[in-house]
């Protein structure tokens, strides 16, 4: 397999992509990291992480777990929104 490069846009957010131009990236490293630290983990163009970590983590603490594209659990930061 071809190391992959990501594309980074102009506010310095990080996008992985697969051969067939799907989100994607291996060694479980996030598909799209941006610029305010929130980062996605995407798998063949679907969200999806392994072993019970969050496919989606966010700058303020909220997480989201998926697999295969589905949300399976959702925990928020309460302290952020209160």
């Amino acid at each position: 397999m071809k190391k992959q490069v990501p594309i980074i846009d102009k506010y310095g957010s990080k996008r992985w992509y697969n051969e067939r131009h799907q989100l994607h990236r291996e060694n479980d490293l996030p598909a799209i990291e941006y610029a305010d630290g929130s980062k996605y983990w995407w798998k063949n163009g679907h969200r999806y992480r392994e072993n019970g970590l969050p496919a989606c983590e966010w700058f303020h603490g909220s997480k989201a777990w998926y697999l295969d594209g589905v949300c399976c659990r959702f925990d928020e930061w309460i302290d952020y929104f209160t």
